[in-house]
């Protein structure tokens, strides 16, 4: 068994990138790092752990390791393709683990990267708990493992079980804020697609009017008269499906035109306080235009 607390120099080309690692690379902190290690030398030991052929597995220095190359790069100096570094015996899942926790309570990552790694974490919670049969509830451990609140944890999972590939891929574009994907993904996912497709900001305040506005338009239920077999008139309920379902935008616009049509027909002087009014009106109508993006 190898002693973890002891740093071995291990040759840089027997080192192999963790294929786990999604998380986005800083080259901005990589040229940094490199400066600092042709001025000051290799002050920190990154950590591997043996994998077959005599290779290493890296489970955590992947910028430190690029920075490295970069320096040789550089100078050409073979001291650059020797690097300290802590040799582990983890397990597959415990080098995952490891490397998806180190990731992300040493730099900020983007929504999307913190969504994959609740992800990941939590299949790999459900398996541990399965074989080792830890007490705990997932989102819990997961909380406590990113320095997270369970809320926001169950706000990851919930966009994670929930949210279309259209919203997930705004979330990775960074396009549209977890929150507001998770507000989306109370809806079916065909009209998450809608939303997305239609609209051209994605603020909390406008999914919240199209989802009243899809909760009005399935509450709908209205009677038309029909005259039954026996000859009378019955009442009949007109199924909501039934209705044209229509964005508010094309809504605005339909009510902006009628308001046209209005004001040409009362703009007479004994009309002047109701015409007054629907300038107002009209006024507000813009307005809700402007922020619906409809021209």
């Amino acid at each position: 068994m190898k002693d973890e607390h002891e740093i071995e120099m291990i040759p840089i080309e027997k080192i192999v990138f963790n294929k786990y690692n999604y998380f986005s690379m800083d080259e901005g902190r990589v040229e940094a790092l490199c400066d600092e290690i042709l001025t000051h030398g290799f002050k920190s030991a990154i950590e591997v752990r043996e994998i077959p052929n005599d290779m290493y597995e890296l489970i955590a220095g992947e910028t430190r390791t690029r920075a490295l190359l970069k320096a040789y790069d550089r100078t050409k100096d073979q001291k650059y393709l020797m690097v300290p570094a802590y040799v582990s015996n983890m397990s597959d899942d415990e080098a995952h683990e490891r490397l998806i926790i180190d990731e992300l309570l040493k730099r900020n990552h983007t929504s999307y990267e913190k969504m994959r790694a609740v992800e990941e974490l939590q299949d790999l919670y459900r398996k541990r708990k399965k074989e080792e049969r830890i007490p705990g509830r997932i989102q819990w451990m997961i909380a406590e493992s990113l320095s997270m609140k369970k809320s926001q944890v169950g706000t990851y999972q919930k966009v994670s079980s929930k949210a279309s590939d259209a919203v997930k891929e705004k979330l990775r574009r960074e396009e549209i804020s977890v929150e507001s994907a998770a507000l989306l993904a109370d809806l079916p996912q065909d009209k998450q697609d809608e939303f997305i497709a239609d609209s051209k900001n994605y603020r909390k305040q406008d999914i919240e009017d199209f989802k009243n506005l899809q909760t009005a338009v399935m509450n709908v239920s209205e009677k038309q008269l029909k005259f039954g077999e026996a000859g009378k008139f019955v009442e009949e309920e007109i199924s909501a499906e039934l209705l044209p379902k229509r964005h508010i935008g094309d809504i605005v616009k339909d009510l902006y035109k009628t308001l046209e049509e209005l004001e040409v027909k009362i703009s007479m002087i004994e009309f002047k306080d109701e015409l007054i009014l629907l300038r107002e009106i009209k006024k507000e109508c813009d307005t809700l235009s402007d922020m619906l993006g409809v021209q």
